[in-house]
Formats: structure tokens, sequence, C-alpha cells
């Protein structure tokens, strides 16, 4: 994998129901392929209509409500 960007990102507070979108502005200028997640409790952050990111924007939500999480966006 050459010359690849990457942002730390966080902290993301997601909404205060589980399973909900959030909206993650990562302005890498490309589009995302992958990230990793810290999260603060026991919970999965996933992928939301992936087909939608673009090299600004990208949808995640979280099994569980309130999660403060930090990504890395490669």
């Amino acid at each position: 994998m050459d010359n690849w960007q990457a942002k730390l990102l966080g902290p993301i507070t997601t909404t205060g129901v589980a399973d909900t979108e959030f909206t993650v502005n990562h302005n890498l200028g490309v589009k995302a392929t992958y990230y990793i997640a810290n999260v603060d409790k026991n919970a999965v952050v996933y992928d939301s209509r992936r087909v939608d990111w673009t090299d600004k924007q990208m949808f995640l939500k979280a099994s569980a409500a309130t999660v403060t999480l930090y990504l890395i966006v490669l």
C-alpha cells in the first residue's frame, strides 16, 4: 500500500439511540476505505450506506447508545 492518507478523528459521540446512523466528516480528499475504531463501552461500530461514502464523509452506526469513539480513517 503506497502513498496512503489517514486521519485521526475524535472524540466523536454517537446518537442516544443504538443502531442509528451518524455522519463522520473526515475530509481525507479520497474516499475512505478502512477505519479503526476505539470505543469507550461495549459496542460495535459498523458501516452504513458505504456506497454513499465520499472523499469528505462516511456514515457509520454503533450497536450501543452514546458511544464515544476515536477513529483512524484510511
